[in-house]
């Protein structure tokens, strides 16, 4: 490492990240020594680290107008974060990187559009169809597993499995959340015989045709206070069911997200970003990871 490198420590409605962006003079700073999932292991630590759910890696695309890598908490890459992503637009438009509301983002090999408003602080994300077909899905499945039973432990669930722009959820309906055993189930749903590449896991109680509650466990990171594209799943299974609107304000603990099921099928994810922070990783801390 020839210098520090910069980053910012950003939230969505609680779910927070830190966002690395090698872009301009950034751009040759973290070398190919550089282990990404151990990066992301310390960075995210928040005991010997900066301390978030997930890293937003951000680089230069030759198809979009930036491409983000996504890792969490224990090294593994996600596929998708909507309330990452929506972090992502924030820095690019409040760090001079882009001028435009519309930024098109590369994601794990998809293209995703974003808008954004007042500056980045309010964004919404084309999420994409959701998905229920297991043999897309890749899961151990032969129909779809809507409403479907599923025996943990000594517990019977009723789970909906949903893909949201390539990120694998399983969407619990649960009657009351604070009565939820949510420590206990969690990590066994998150590691479900079903789920080969493990999934991120949404217990969701009603409220009403419009607005629902839910706690998240996610794939690789445990309880976050809010998942972006788990409320996109949590309105999909739901609305798939008839049992809520297609349009919902989703509840979770560091906030409210709203999503919006289309027509045409597009869902998309809209909700608030936040910069709290910015910082330089230290020449020590870096040259430990190489």
């Amino acid at each position: 490492m020839d210098r520090r490198l910069s980053f910012s420590k950003m939230h969505g409605a609680g779910n927070d990240f830190v966002v690395l962006a090698l872009l301009g003079n950034d751009q040759q700073v973290l070398d190919q020594r550089v282990d990404l999932p151990k990066l992301s292991q310390s960075l995210l630590d928040r005991h010997f680290g900066v301390g978030a759910d997930q890293l937003m890696l951000i680089q230069p695309s030759d198809r979009s107008d930036f491409a983000v890598s996504i890792f969490n908490a224990d090294g593994s890459s996600a596929r998708m974060c909507g309330n990452g992503v929506r972090c992502v637009i924030r820095y690019l438009i409040s760090h001079g990187f882009s001028k435009s509301d519309h930024i098109v983002l590369d994601v794990a090999g998809k293209e995703i559009p974003c808008q954004a408003k007042d500056e980045g602080r309010w964004v919404s994300v084309d999420m994409g169809v959701p998905e229920f077909n297991p043999e897309q899905l890749g899961i151990q499945a032969s129909t779809e597993l809507i409403g479907h039973s599923l025996q943990v432990s000594s517990e019977s669930f009723a789970v909906t499995v949903v893909g949201i722009s390539g990120s694998l959820h399983c969407v619990v309906s649960v009657s009351n959340l604070q009565s939820l055993e949510f420590e206990k189930f969690g990590p066994l749903l998150e590691r479900y015989e079903l789920f080969p590449n493990r999934a991120n896991v949404e217990f969701v109680e009603k409220l009403s045709n419009e607005r629902v509650s839910v706690r998240v466990w996610e794939r690789g990171s445990g309880p976050t206070l809010a998942c972006g594209s788990g409320a996109c799943g949590v309105v999909a299974a739901l609305a798939r069911q008839k049992q809520i609107s297609r349009r919902a304000l989703v509840e979770m603990p560091g906030g409210v997200l709203e999503v919006s099921w289309g027509e045409n099928n597009q869902i998309v994810l809209s909700g608030p970003a936040e910069e709290v922070f910015q910082g330089e990783l230290s020449i020590d801390f870096m040259e430990r990871l190489q």
